[in-house]
């Protein structure tokens, strides 16, 4: 796991330790039990609305509106950190859970999938993490296919723009210094852990961009040919033994 990861990871569980031990609403809770129909009007219009049966389509709204708020911000400074990125999402989530009520585990999952918009591979970074997926191929942004164990299947989520998409195939592409638009909308690209990436836009793409990527399957390893039988314990042992760089067996 790579430094920045585990730094925003730590981040992530020390936000949600603070909100569990130091929530105001808990003492509100205590306040009208010991004080029934004392204050009840005024603590009900402070704390935000409550509704658990919330639709996923608001939910992606209000992710989607924080998220602008912070691109506006990022715009106003040159460079910014992991770790000040994921202070800046602990923020902006926090004043909107003033107005509507989010459970830790929203929280949660929502800084998750705004740093992965920001710094990974927005909703695809699950995908990605999947060892079982060895392909990822989507067909415009409701049309997210992946090769699983040998098997494509659909996959239930899509992106909710075919602008969001355009972003992610933008943020790929530029860690590589390449450029794909409309004059020229075919591009090919690697991720950092080397997985390869096809990408086509407009004209050439009628549906909306597509984007491919395409993953290594886990190295094969000595320990894990003698795991599967292909090679015995004594074959393996005899080229460790003998073998040497630039040799070759006949």
């Amino acid at each position: 796991m790579r430094r920045e990861d585990s730094n925003f990871e730590e981040s992530l569980e020390k936000t949600a330790g603070r909100r569990l031990v130091g929530g105001s609403d808990r003492g509100t809770d205590r306040h009208l039990t010991e004080n029934p129909g004392r204050g009840a009007d005024r603590h009900s219009e402070r704390r935000p609305e409550r509704n658990p049966g919330r639709s996923p389509e608001k939910h992606s709204q209000l992710r989607e509106t924080i998220r602008r708020q912070i691109v506006e911000e990022l715009e106003l400074r040159r460079q910014v950190e992991d770790d000040e990125l994921g202070q800046l999402i602990d923020e902006r989530i926090m004043e909107a859970g003033r107005g509507i009520y989010l459970t830790l585990r929203e929280r949660m999952k929502m800084k998750t999938d705004l740093f992965n918009s920001f710094r990974r591979l927005d909703l695809l970074q699950t995908l990605v993490d999947d060892r079982e997926i060895t392909e990822i191929m989507v067909n415009g942004p409701d049309a997210v296919f992946v090769e699983r164990r040998g098997r494509i299947e659909r996959w239930e989520s899509s992106f909710e723009s075919a602008e969001q998409l355009e972003d992610l195939i933008q943020q790929i592409v530029s860690r590589i210094n390449r450029v794909v638009n409309m004059r020229s909308p075919i591009a090919d690209a690697r991720l950092e852990d080397g997985s390869r990436v096809h990408v086509v836009l407009r004209p050439v793409a009628l549906d909306g961009p597509i984007l491919t990527i395409r993953k290594f399957p886990e190295p094969i390893t000595m320990e894990r040919l003698v795991e599967l039988k292909s090679i015995s314990g004594e074959a393996a042992g005899f080229m460790r033994t003998w073998w040497r760089p630039g040799t070759t067996f006949s």
